[in-house]
């Protein structure tokens, strides 16, 4: 069950370290665009984005996790503004298609 990933102590325990260490780079700004390649249920993206990255998107090959992530936008359980968060699926072979730049890319697994 995709909806149970976020409450994992470990995974909650990794998002928090990995956005206090992201966030307090010199180079953090307000409007970073960020893609989150494989972002799963996007518990790490929706923290980047209510830390003030002004737009992310989330890939991910798993389905059944971007429903999951669609959903908690949806139902307002991620305080996130719905424009400033994309889903598509996806294993990124394509990204050189779309030729959109982005200032940080983060993976995590």
């Amino acid at each position: 069950d995709w909806d149970k990933w976020d409450h994992d102590p470990r995974i909650v325990k990794s998002v928090d370290e990995v956005t206090k260490k992201l966030t307090a780079c010199p180079w953090w700004k307000k409007d970073l665009r960020i893609l989150d390649f494989g972002c799963g249920t996007g518990k790490l993206l929706e923290a980047l984005v209510s830390n003030g990255a002004s737009e992310g998107v989330g890939m991910d090959v798993e389905d059944g996790m971007l429903r999951v992530f669609q959903k908690k936008i949806d139902e307002g359980r991620y305080q996130v503004p719905v424009k400033s968060i994309k889903l598509t699926a996806g294993d990124g072979k394509d990204l050189d298609e779309h030729h959109v730049q982005y200032d940080l890319v983060t993976t995590t697994f």
